[in-house]
């Protein structure tokens, strides 16, 4: 039996270029906003680092009667203190703003009333938190 090519039915080359151009624009309108979102989950995650970081300086003040003097001081409090680390080279939410990480570690800060904080660059934890006042 010969096959009529006549009747074969399929997409012409109009037709499937406009559909990977929708799929295109459709694409380049969701990279921006999956960008973001990346970005304030490694908010999420360094705010979180900051408060563990945070409770075990208070732990570790209750204990000894004197504040650390440096992350490694929490060793004690904190499992595996040398894998904490900042999501360094990406960008992480700052108010309405994106900011990249380019601090290799946290560090401990004195913040005067609000004692020695764990701190990425400037920032504390209260400083990531949305609706934080910059």
């Amino acid at each position: 039996m010969k096959m009529n090519l006549r009747d074969e039915h399929g997409f012409s080359l109009i037709e499937v270029l406009l559909a990977v151009t929708i799929i295109g624009l459709i694409a380049a309108a969701a990279v921006p906003k999956a960008a973001h979102v990346m970005a304030v989950s490694r908010t999420q995650r360094v705010i979180a680092d900051l408060q563990t970081l945070d409770a075990a300086v208070v732990m570790y003040e209750t204990e000894k009667g004197t504040p650390p003097k440096a992350i490694t001081d929490l060793s004690d409090y904190v499992r595996s203190i040398d894998k904490v680390k900042p999501p360094q080279g990406s960008t992480i939410v700052v108010g309405s703003s994106e900011e990249n990480v380019t601090e290799a570690s946290y560090t401990l800060s004195d913040k005067g009333t609000d004692g020695i904080r764990a701190t990425l660059g400037s920032y504390t934890s209260d400083d990531l938190l949305p609706g934080a006042k910059q």
